[in-house]
Parts: C-alpha cells; sequence; structure tokens
C-alpha cells in the first residue's frame, strides 16, 4: 500500500520498552485487556510475558452486516468503495505480494467479482 512506516516505543506494565517499526500500529494502540474475545486467552497483564508490541499489524475485524454503508474500507480506509476492496483481493490472490504463487491461487472473474459485490451489498 505504499503507506510511510513509523517507529513506536511500546512499553509494558514491567517498564520494558520495545521499538516496533509498522506502517500500522493496529491493535498495539489499544487496550487489548479490553477485547473480551481476545483477553479471555492472555496471560495476566502484570505478568509482562506478552509484550504490547506483540500486537502490531494485527487488527480486530469487524463483522460484514452492514458492509455496503461503511465505506472507506480496510484499516487504513485505502478502498473508497466494494470495487476498490476487490480490487485490492484480486491483486493480492494473483501476485506474489501475499501469497507465494502457487496453482492453487484464487483466480477471480469479472463474473465472480460482480457476485461477490452484489452479496455484500446484501449484507
Amino acid at each position: 500500500m505504499n503507506n510511510p512506516v513509523r517507529t513506536f516505543a511500546v512499553t509494558d506494565p514491567c517498564n520494558n520498552t520495545m521499538v516496533v517499526n509498522s506502517p500500522d500500529p493496529g491493535i498495539m494502540i489499544t487496550d487489548v485487556y479490553n477485547i473480551p474475545m481476545l483477553a479471555q486467552f492472555l496471560p495476566p497483564r502484570e505478568s509482562c510475558i506478552l509484550h504490547p508490541g506483540f500486537f502490531a499489524n494485527m487488527f480486530k475485524t469487524p463483522q460484514l452486516r452492514g458492509v455496503r454503508h461503511t465505506a472507506p474500507y480496510f484499516h487504513d480506509n485505502s478502498a473508497k468503495d466494494l470495487e476498490a476492496v476487490l480490487e485490492q483481493y484480486v491483486f493480492m490472490f494473483t501476485s506474489n505480494a501475499g501469497f507465494p504463487l502457487t496453482d492453487s491461487n484464487i483466480l477471480l472473474t469479472q463474473q465472480d467479482i460482480k457476485d461477490i459485490i452484489a452479496f455484500l451489498r446484501l449484507l
């Protein structure tokens, strides 16, 4: 996406600092212990076993219900509409940007793309 990479100095409750380089801090900048579905699996915060910097580039994925009303899309608002979302996925599926090229890559036809967008608009 060519987003600029930023440097974050993240300190845990035990005063250990980790430097993280990332174009997007993700849920690292939130209190992950306030995400109930995640917090139940985490070690106690005070144990400092899992540093908050670990959560850089991780995101809480929203549901798809009503997705047609929630543009722009992606965590960085880089897709202005559903067509741009599908364009990004086609790129990821057909290049080595996200997956190694293999015989099992996902190839979407123009009709597939239209059908997926129509489905998303129904949700």
